[in-house]
């Protein structure tokens, strides 16, 4: 009877330690990627000049940011960080685990001609092929 309960509370105690560090691990990793997602910002906003009056942007990743904790209990998969150019990419449950998104152009977005040298006929069309 005293291995059955010593054997519970090992299994409960682990179980409580497994589930702690993840949200520990999950939080502290949110945390990373908003912090590179500000860093990215204040880069972009600000660039430093190099010698000769020249400005040097230095070009960032886009960072998806995963949404809390709190938000995935709640079922609320709203993830941060993606311009209106950009959607997620499908994901499966370790994606979501780990709070691993992509992301991908936004086909559905109407085509900004003023960004782009190629008509947006052909982009369109030429996305529709894929």
């Amino acid at each position: 009877m005293f291995k059955k309960k010593v054997f519970i509370i090992a299994v409960l105690g682990l179980t409580t330690l497994f589930c702690c560090g993840y949200v520990a691990w999950y939080s502290y990793n949110r945390g990373v990627k908003i912090a590179q997602a500000e860093e990215c910002s204040q880069r972009v906003e600000n660039p430093t000049p190099v010698t000769g009056g020249l400005l040097f942007v230095e070009p960032c990743l886009i960072i998806a940011i995963p949404p809390s904790l709190w938000n995935l209990i709640h079922g609320n998969i709203a993830v941060g960080g993606v311009p209106k150019s950009m959607t997620v990419n499908p994901y499966s449950f370790k994606d979501v685990l780990f709070g691993n998104y992509t992301l991908g152009p936004n086909t559905n977005s109407p085509c900004d001609q003023s960004a782009t040298t190629t008509p947006c006929a052909t982009i369109i069309s030429s996305a529709a092929l894929k």
